[in-house]
């Protein structure tokens, strides 16, 4: 009996097959690419005649209703990403080349950030997990907004605005995938995703990928099949946000940023009340964090970028758009509007060549004119040295060799300050009823000895431009996000989870200060002893490759100390 019964399942399915293939009507869909095309027959299920009216388009829509919810896996060498036929819609994009990052807490006056070090410690002496490939990768895609509506949408610009839900070309869709080469003999593959709405808009998306990079082409068509004229008034959406990794550290820019109008502007989410609308030429509007970043980039001159709330839960997150002016089509007229999306990392051989300007959304700060060639650098040294370790190491050998002329004269006007420091506190005390006068006399003391009073501070304050750009480096880069450096060292762009390399750093520092010779008064030379503390609490949750940076430019800088005061000793021994 239940041999029966499957082969009547298998001839129903194959009688199915048959009638779809002999007797339903279709049409021919040829690639753009006439040498390579490809012939797809699709049934009036995907496409229904112009004319679809009244029983016609009633019965289409009701056969909709029995499609089956199926996922599309598409991947290349970068990313593995998961459409869903319904909604056609992205469910999943996780990059291949990160995994998601340890979180820190960098704050020390939190009692997390001591149970963290605490628990950093336990791990030492216990067996560690070899996570591996088993570790998750980087997911972009967003958490579904009341776990219905897809990371990359569309939807009807009067519905964004009044902050509702709508049903715009929401059901399953029909998909066919498809595999071409073009002229430049590039290998495609596309998902064509076919929808009827309920006003008689047949909807078609044409996701194109391919075998290289994080850029995906979009094409959405809409036909009016109905008989009666419609409106086409859509966006397409990202959002909210991205995928938030675990680590978003030291309050860097998490929010929006586009270019329009010829040039960059960025928009915290909680300055966003309303919604944004900006006109114009958009040439991309982006999410993004630290690292990555999600962009819709408009194939039209004219468009307009939208940036929203989805709903009060997601207070800290926004929506993206763009949507192009509203149009009326008539019966049987049909509409095209072309896309490019990109989702992956802040990387600058990846965004230079998606569009125009793209690659301004890496972001430097104030000292990009240094962060940029100090990365450059590092990057050349990683290419015959894998270690960014090492590379950051040799970066701080290079900068302290250009500033050793400067660091050696500021120690001389140092060592002169310290001779004339009797001196001073005699005129002090002198005039201390008058300090207009001892001002006066103190710098005329400086001229008679040919001292300059901020000889001393200059070589530090020259360093803290440095000092900043190599910070903004260190953080937005994302060649150093995750980069090991040695022992307990495994990611350059976090914070040292034994706190090892900041107390070393505090202690160096005070050794050069023991070291360095002062002009100040005991009161200021005592608040100075200060410094090393306080400098260290902050740098407690800092970079571990900034910290390396700081800990070997201190030691660097006692050594040249040391052989200066044997310099000066030998020299005071060869005179006596």
């Amino acid at each position: 009996m239940e041999d029966r019964a499957l082969l009547a399942i298998i001839l129903s399915i194959l009688i199915i097959v048959l009638y779809q293939y002999l007797f339903a009507p279709r049409r021919v869909i040829k690639q753009e690419t006439p040498e390579k095309n490809e012939e797809i027959a699709m049934t009036d299920m995907e496409n229904p005649p112009e004319m679809a009216h009244g029983s016609n388009l009633k019965g289409i829509l009701e056969s909709q209703k029995d499609r089956i919810e199926k996922e599309f896996t598409i991947e290349n060498e970068h990313y593995k990403a998961i459409f869903s036929n319904k909604g056609g819609c992205l469910k999943s994009w996780k990059l291949k080349e990160y995994k998601e990052e340890t979180h820190y807490e960098t704050w020390p006056l939190k009692k997390s950030f001591w149970r963290q070090t605490a628990n950093a410690y336990i791990a030492l002496f216990r067996r560690k997990d070899d996570k591996g490939e088993d570790a998750s990768l980087v997911e972009m895609a967003p958490e579904p907004v009341h776990g219905a509506k897809p990371p990359l949408d569309i939807k009807l610009s009067t519905e964004i605005d009044a902050g509702g839900e709508d049903a715009f070309a929401e059901g399953i869709y029909e998909v066919t995938e498809r595999k071409y080469s073009d002229d430049q003999n590039n290998n495609i593959r596309s998902l064509v995703m076919s929808f009827l709405d309920d006003r008689g808009i047949m909807i078609e998306k044409e996701f194109r990928f391919f075998e290289k990079g994080y850029s995906i082409e979009l094409d959405i068509r809409m036909k009016n099949v109905s008989g009666t004229k419609q409106g086409i008034d859509y966006a397409l959406t990202w959002g909210p946000g991205i995928r938030r990794e675990k680590a978003e550290r030291h309050h860097r820019f998490v929010g929006t940023a586009l270019w329009a109008d010829g040039k960059k502007t960025r928009i915290k989410p909680k300055k966003v009340k309303e919604t944004i609308r900006r006109k114009g030429f958009i040439e991309w509007i982006a999410y993004e964090n630290t690292y990555f970043a999600a962009s819709i980039i408009p194939q039209k001159t004219e468009s307009e970028a939208l940036i929203y709330k989805e709903t009060a839960e997601h207070d800290e997150l926004v929506t993206i758009g763009v949507r192009y002016p509203a149009r009326i089509i008539g019966p049987g007229e049909e509409v095209q509007d072309s896309y490019a999306v990109y989702i992956g990392p802040k990387r600058d051989e990846d965004v230079k060549g998606v569009t125009a300007h793209f690659a301004e959304i890496i972001d430097y700060g104030w000292f990009s004119f240094l962060a940029r060639p100090s990365i450059w650098f590092l990057k050349k040294s990683y290419s015959f040295l894998p270690n960014y370790g090492f590379a950051i190491i040799i970066l701080t050998l290079i900068i302290k060799i250009v500033f050793w002329p400067l660091t050696e004269k500021g120690f001389g006007s140092m060592r002169e300050m310290q001779k004339i420091q009797p001196k001073m506190a005699a005129l002090r005390e002198k005039h201390k009823s008058d300090p207009t006068r001892m001002n006066k006399e103190v710098m005329e003391l400086y001229k008679s000895h040919g001292v300059n009073p901020l000889g001393g501070c200059l070589p530090l304050v020259l360093q803290i431009p440095v000092f900043f750009a190599l910070y903004e480096a260190l953080l937005v880069s994302i060649e150093i996000r995750g980069a090991p450096f040695m022992l307990w060292i495994n990611d350059l762009s976090a914070m040292d989870p034994l706190l090892i390399t900041p107390v070393l750093m505090g202690i160096s520092m005070f050794i050069q200060q023991k070291m360095t010779p002062t002009g100040m008064d005991p009161k200021q030379a005592q608040m100075m002893y200060w410094m090393p503390v306080i400098f260290t609490v902050f740098f407690l949750g800092f970079p571990s490759g900034l910290v390396i940076y700081w800990l070997l430019n201190n030691v660097l800088t006692i050594a040249q100390q040391y052989m200066m005061q044997r310099r000066t000793e030998k020299a005071a021994e060869s005179k006596a």
